[in-house]
Formats: structure tokens, C-alpha cells, sequence
């Protein structure tokens, strides 16, 4: 039950997109910045590796973590996010899946969150 939760919680905050169009570049350099941790971004990095044309996933995580925002299910949430994402990165991936994981603070990404809520 509580993986059920986890998983409807992550899908419920997690943007991902995909497209065909192959951007090699893009996707090594990222993916460099997140060996051991989702890539902290800000609303240029957000709009950089969300943008087409890609050939990768992108599952990014909108959130407040700082407690002045009063999200406590954000700080609850962020270890499993970030325990995901390192697992990812050091497991075997089928071939051909590129995955990147991102982390968009509020504090960092306010034009993002105010798209997302537009």
C-alpha cells in the first residue's frame, strides 16, 4: 500500500515528455550533473531539458522543500525521489532509455510553478 502511494504521489508531481528527435549533447551533459542526484534546476535549466526536439525522458519533481513554504509533504517525499533517481543511474537500463531525473524548487523555478498553474 505504501508503494501504491509512493507511485500515485510521484506521478502526481512528476512532468515527463518525450519526443523522437535525437539530442545527444544535451542529454550527456545532463545526465553528467546526475550521477549521485536528481540535477537541481532553475526555470533555464527546467525549460532546457523539458524543450524539443529530445530523445530522452525528463521526470522532474516541482517542489518546496524549505520550510518556510510549509510543505511537509514535499520534504517527506524529496529522499524517495532522490533514492529513486540514484538507483536509476547506478542500475542497468534497458537499451536505448534515456532518463533524466530534475528537482525544481519553488524558491528557484517560480515562473515554472507559475506556468504549471496558469
Amino acid at each position: 500500500m505504501k508503494l501504491l502511494t509512493f507511485i500515485l504521489s510521484l506521478l502526481s508531481v512528476i512532468s515527463v515528455a518525450f519526443t523522437a528527435t535525437p539530442n545527444a549533447d544535451k542529454f550527456e551533459k545532463y545526465q553528467s550533473l546526475s550521477r549521485l542526484a536528481p540535477i537541481q534546476l532553475d526555470d533555464s535549466t527546467y525549460n532546457e531539458i523539458t524543450s524539443t526536439p529530445r530523445d530522452y525522458y525528463a521526470a522532474v519533481i516541482l517542489t518546496a522543500t524549505d520550510a518556510r513554504f510549509g510543505c511537509g509533504l514535499c520534504r517527506e517525499f524529496q529522499p524517495d525521489f532522490d533514492l529513486i533517481a540514484r538507483s536509476w543511474n547506478k542500475g542497468s537500463k534497458p537499451d536505448g532509455l534515456k532518463l533524466l531525473f530534475g528537482a525544481l524548487e519553488f524558491d528557484k523555478g517560480k515562473g515554472t510553478f507559475q506556468k504549471a498553474w496558469d
